[in-house]
Parts: structure tokens; sequence; C-alpha cells
């Protein structure tokens, strides 16, 4: 199973995709296709990510935070092993366009920083309520 986040290929191996749900879904909706952070994103809603409707609107965070939903999150949990196989080239006209809507957005170290913190809020938010429970 291969699936694109942004400009970069992952591939999922030794998974049964008719066990584990994840990997069926990404099979189905991602497989072979254009990047899926927008599918993503509107599928798992987080309130701390901003809404967009479209690819143009997706930020450096908007990519980490599918990334780590994905990869972290969901792919981990069912103990598929996935790697980072390649990177999407784009031809010299789509990099230019996409040069000049990067330069227009936030940092990448300044996303990442707060994607950051945003996951290190959830984790203590997830601990506070376990802590609770008990």
């Amino acid at each position: 199973v291969y699936f694109i986040l942004k400009d970069t290929i992952f591939k999922i191996t030794n998974v049964d995709t008719d066990k584990v749900p994840a990997a069926k879904w990404l099979f189905k909706m991602a497989h072979g296709k254009a990047d899926c952070a927008l599918l993503v994103h509107k599928l798992v809603v987080d309130p701390d990510i901003p809404i967009v409707d479209h690819t143009s609107e997706l930020t450096p965070l908007h990519y980490a935070w599918a990334e780590n939903h994905l990869c972290s999150t969901v792919l981990e949990k069912y103990q598929c092993h996935f790697a980072k196989v390649a990177r999407v080239q784009e031809d010299s006209d789509q990099q230019q366009k996409h040069h000049e809507e990067q330069v227009s957005k936030t940092t990448s170290s300044k996303t990442l920083a707060r994607l950051s913190n945003l996951l290190s809020l959830k984790r203590d938010r997830g601990e506070e309520k376990k802590e609770q429970r008990r």
C-alpha cells in the first residue's frame, strides 16, 4: 500500500489490508492517488487545526498533523511498518507556483513548534483524563 502526503510517498509493508482497517481504508482511498492530506483532515476533525476546504489552503501545519495522525497514531496502533520511499517531483511551472504559495505561508519551523506544543497538550489532557478515571 502506497499513499502520498504533500510531496512524500509512504509505503506500508507486511500488512493484511483485510485485517487492518486503517490499511484497508488507505488502500481504497489513497493508494495510487494524489496527496491524501485533505482527505485525512476532513475525515478526522481536530479542533486545534484550522478547517480548510481545498488543498491550496493546506499549510505545513496541516501536512505535519496529517503525517503524525496517519503514521504515529493510526499505523503504529496497528503495528504496521511504513517508510518514506520517495518524493513527488513537480514540473517547473508547478514548482514556481508552489514556491510562491509557500513564501506567503508560515515557516515550517514555527509550524512544527506549534504542532509539537499541540501534541504535548493533547498528551497531557489524555494523561489527566486517565488519572481522573482512577
